[in-house]
């Protein structure tokens, strides 16, 4: 009898778990993210603007849940160390952004290409990243300042 109850709650677990992996989706083919920047050369002094665009390729509203104001962010990295960044000073109150069937949604993202120090970024070949926050929606693009 014991054998039984182990058995049928075995399988109750593998219904419950087979179930779940059905509601499972591939974001891939779901949302799309995109990042343009302004110039992909720029010089010293310039001022680097883009736009990242989030769009829902689905027939549904897709929600997402922040747990702060900050719904995207950005960074800008030279030889993989993060020099500057959006969407680290956000009001510590929960966000949520609502996409309908098709819509896209913009973000501005604008940097003067000065350090955390305030110093010019120095000539080179720069990565900027773009992403929503606390998802694996991101997108990177490399620029260079000469």
């Amino acid at each position: 009898m014991k054998n039984q109850m182990i058995n049928l709650l075995c399988i109750f677990v593998l219904v419950i778990l087979l179930h779940g992996c059905d509601k499972s989706t591939n974001y891939e083919d779901e949302i799309t993210v995109d990042l343009k920047i302004s110039q992909e050369i720029l010089s010293i002094g310039d001022t680097l603007r883009g736009t990242f665009s989030v769009t829902n390729n689905t027939q549904e509203i897709k929600s997402f849940y922040f747990s702060t104001s900050c719904q995207f962010g950005s960074t800008i990295s030279l030889n993989g160390i993060t020099l500057a960044s959006i969407g680290t000073a956000c009001y510590q109150m929960p966000s949520e952004l609502h996409l309908l069937a098709g819509e896209l949604k913009k973000f501005e993202i604008k940097y003067f290409l000065v350090d955390k120090e305030g110093n010019d970024f120095v000539p080179g070949k720069y990565e900027i990243e773009a992403f929503l926050i606390n998802t694996e929606y991101k997108v990177s693009k490399n620029f260079q300042i000469n």
